[in-house]
């Protein structure tokens, strides 16, 4: 056989092995300098929830329930009927309303870096599956944000307990009442980030997909204040109940139903979009 022949079917067979490599490597590059998005937005988010944490941001109270966001324990113990520590635990995770937006800068930015040069689209292409790249692109903004988020989040219960003089027994019941909601709260925002993953490949183009989803946000939010006795069952909904309202099994249940059957519809859009862009490129 010929031995030019030869190298160049061995050339060729080592071609996806490296375009591979190179869209793996491109992915923790873009990994690592999301996680440093991430932190700075987070970093931002605790100062303000710090320095600005007086009164409530979103908040509707009835006589039977009260739905928010609202990072001053004392305002939540004053206008309801909340014990402190569950009123410090739900004050922890006030920040969830800024959230949605954290999410969405990190979408965009990966969005430009990833797929605007059509580096995980020709790895498609060129025999990578949909479904990873879109797993992949998942797990790369997913883990910083549910990671510095869950942090932020403790080291809030933590520092707003020491403000009032809490005792190590009434420090762990507020670390109890906080961390079942935490986890919920982390549940529906990866829903989230699959739907504005999804979202932006379908509009392929991100101001559209920025205006979509912050509308969607602050409209069901407007939504769920004027309905506070029920659920709404959206993102803004859950959240709003999670952040002030201990988690119970039925609400636990509901909000992990709708974080799993939203992901896997968002999910396979987004595999779809990256299967179709690539019959284009």
């Amino acid at each position: 056989m010929n031995p030019r022949r030869n190298q160049m079917a061995r050339t060729s067979s080592q071609t996806p092995h490296k375009s591979h490599h190179a869209a793996t490597a491109a992915l923790v590059f873009k990994g690592a300098n999301l996680g440093l998005c991430s932190i700075v937005c987070i970093v931002a988010l605790v100062l303000f929830q710090t320095f600005k944490g007086e009164g409530a941001w979103m908040f509707v109270n009835l006589d039977t329930v009260w739905r928010g966001f609202v990072p001053d324990p004392s305002y939540i113990t004053a206008e309801t009927k909340t014990e402190l520590n569950d009123a410090i635990a739900f004050s922890a995770l006030a920040g969830t309303v800024f959230l949605p937006f954290i999410d969405l800068i990190a979408c965009i930015l990966f969005s430009k870096a990833a797929y605007d040069d059509n580096q995980l689209i020709l790895s498609i292409a060129r025999g990578s599956s949909n479904w990873r790249a879109a797993f992949s692109s998942l797990a790369v903004i997913s883990l910083p944000i549910h990671a510095l988020f869950a942090i932020s989040s403790l080291s809030m219960s933590l520092t707003l307990s020491q403000q009032y003089g809490l005792q190590p027994d009434s420090i762990a019941e507020v670390v109890r009442t906080l961390l079942p909601n935490l986890a919920l709260v982390s549940a529906v925002n990866q829903s989230f980030l699959v739907c504005c993953l999804a979202i932006d490949r379908i509009t392929q183009n991100h101001i559209v997909s920025i205006g979509i989803m912050s509308a969607a946000f602050i409209a069901t939010c407007v939504l769920q204040m004027a309905q506070p006795e029920s659920i709404i069952p959206v993102h803004a909904g859950y959240w709003f109940t999670l952040c002030s309202t201990r988690s119970s099994v039925d609400l636990a249940l509901g909000a992990l139903l709708f974080s799993t059957t939203s992901s896997l519809i968002a999910f396979g859009i987004l595999a779809t979009a990256l299967n179709m862009r690539t019959r284009r490129a």
